[in-house]
């Protein structure tokens, strides 16, 4: 029973930080103009990584950040958090949100599902499969919506490279949590992942920074954007595969959705409203209790 609650919290959590994750979209399309994508990009994890920083700090204490680190697996994760970013921003310009971000997301599961079965032996539960197959077929409806799309191949590809950089993150965020307090483990990541890619800074414009909105939107991104779900994430990596953790984050993309239409003035068709019924079909069978759903694939 014990064990059930864990898992059942674990995905609640990730769930939640799904919610959190998918304002990211509409906090953007509220920044100034001339925000470029990729300095958010960069922005967010530095934001988000001292946001993170302080508030453990705050709660555990310098020990919790100090002494060694395996610096090895650090690099790991915090270089795939900065070609995260990288890749998918530059995925995102090349072949436009819709299908960059379709890619992104509908990989990245599988990816990390795959990764963490070869490194950590997580085993790949047929639920997980039909949860995630479920999930991701919503997902590409939801992005494709009633329009029209471009395909560009280096785009598509880039857009490949930030799933697999997906899965890398967990990965190592996993493997540094058996000696590490959780939370220490993404704030030192994502620290890591912004030096990594501070450079960016100096070839996009940063002027929109200095205005109120821009610094108003600075903030919310880094704080509600990315420390508080990725500071889920990582507490709930404890309790939860990484294979499931990256499906249920499939929440993300119906969230910004939902977002765009009460608070942007989108509109969705009938092929995004399917999409959301297949989303949320997969997520509920992923959350099932271990008991109901053992039943299920019993009968099936």
């Amino acid at each position: 029973m014990g064990g059930d609650s864990s898992v059942r919290s674990g995905a609640a959590i990730v769930l939640l930080a799904a919610v959190f994750w998918g304002t990211t979209g509409t906090l953007q399309a509220l920044a100034p103009e001339g925000s470029s994508p990729l300095v958010v990009g960069v922005l967010r994890m530095t934001l988000g990584g001292l946001f993170l920083a302080g508030f453990v700090l705050f709660r555990y204490g310098s020990d919790a950040l100090a002494g060694r680190w395996p610096w090895k697996t650090l690099l790991m994760a915090s270089s795939s958090m900065a070609v995260y970013q990288l890749f998918f921003f530059s995925a995102v310009l090349r072949t436009g949100v819709a299908v960059g971000t379709m890619v992104t997301i509908g990989s990245s599961p599988i990816l990390a599902g795959l990764l963490a079965k070869a490194v950590l032996r997580e085993s790949l539960t047929p639920r997980w499969t039909v949860a995630t197959a479920s999930a991701i077929g919503g997902c590409v409806l939801l992005s494709l919506g009633d329009g029209a799309v471009r395909v560009d191949l280096i785009g598509v590809l880039l857009a490949v490279g930030a799933g697999a950089s997906y899965g890398f993150i967990g990965l190592g965020m996993k493997q540094l949590q058996r000696t590490r307090n959780p939370l220490a483990v993404i704030a030192a990541t994502m620290l890591g992942g912004a030096v990594l890619g501070s450079p960016l800074f100096l070839f996009h414009p940063v002027a929109w920074l200095v205005t109120i909105r821009g610094i108003s939107v600075a903030l919310a991104l880094g704080l509600v954007g990315t420390a508080i779900p990725y500071g889920m994430f990582s507490v709930a990596l404890t309790m939860i595969p990484i294979s499931t953790a990256c499906t249920l984050t499939l929440m993300e993309p119906l969230t910004a959705s939902l977002l765009g239409v009460f608070l942007l003035g989108e509109s969705l068709g009938a092929r995004s409203f399917v999409g959301i019924a297949l989303i949320f079909t997969g997520i509920m069978i992923l959350s099932l209790p271990d008991g109901i759903a053992r039943k299920k694939e019993a009968r099936s």
